[in-house]
């Protein structure tokens, strides 16, 4: 809080919050120079102030009156208030964004999730699952993911992997991009695009869609 903003709300003199804060830093041994700042007044002239973090400024108003004090609390508490939703609504709009380009990028479900999470956290340094507690998240199904070649040897009629992919494409649940099988929107309550461990000549990570044996009521 500034000493300006302190001499406001305790109908003080700004010089004599100066004053009061030299004499607490030099009381507490604390280089008052730390929290010095400087401020334009109205004709222009550039002026000394101390930008105090909540610690010193409640050491501070400890000396003024129980009226003054109630004021300086009530206004570090709306600050604070404040500042968390800026913070929350900053968290909120990175996740937002960051899962979007998740979904673009072929993520799915809690792999969007997770992703979203990890690029919120590397930018603004908070993880938005760690803030509500949600460190597992479930699994939206039970079931084993397989790939065409699994899931031919479990129809009526075995086929093969390449004939299965024929068949996920007819039933418009996956599509060829950029010679890779994607679901499309259709498919991707079947679906789970899953990271082989493997990666591109371009250090890209290579990954599979695989799909959960539910499809095969689809298919068949």
């Amino acid at each position: 809080m500034s000493s300006r903003e302190i001499a406001t709300l305790c109908a003080k003199e700004h010089k004599h919050v100066l004053a009061d804060i030299r004499n607490m830093c030099e009381s507490i041994e604390i280089d008052s120079a730390e929290f010095s700042a400087q401020y334009k007044d109205n004709t222009g002239r550039t002026l000394p102030c101390f930008n105090l973090p909540k610690r010193e400024t409640l050491i501070l108003v400890s000396g003024y009156s129980m009226e003054l004090r109630i004021k300086i609390i009530d206004r570090w508490q709306e600050l604070e208030t404040n500042t968390a939703d800026n913070t929350l609504q900053k968290v909120a709009s990175a996740f937002e964004s960051l899962h979007k380009i998740a979904i673009i990028a072929g993520f799915q479900g809690n792999q969007a999730v997770l992703s979203a999470d990890k690029g919120t956290q590397k930018l603004l340094g908070c993880s938005p699952l760690a803030l509500i507690d949600a460190t597992h998240l479930a699994a939206p199904k039970q079931e084993l993911t397989l790939n065409p070649t699994q899931l031919g040897q479990l129809m009526t009629e075995v086929k093969s992997a390449r004939k299965v992919n024929v068949l996920l494409q007819e039933e418009g649940l996956q599509e060829k991009v950029a010679d890779q099988w994607v679901a499309t929107e259709k498919g991707r309550e079947f679906s789970e695009l899953l990271d082989t461990g493997k990666k591109h000549s371009d250090g890209t990570p290579i990954k599979q869609l695989k799909w959960f044996q539910s499809v095969l009521k689809v298919l068949n």
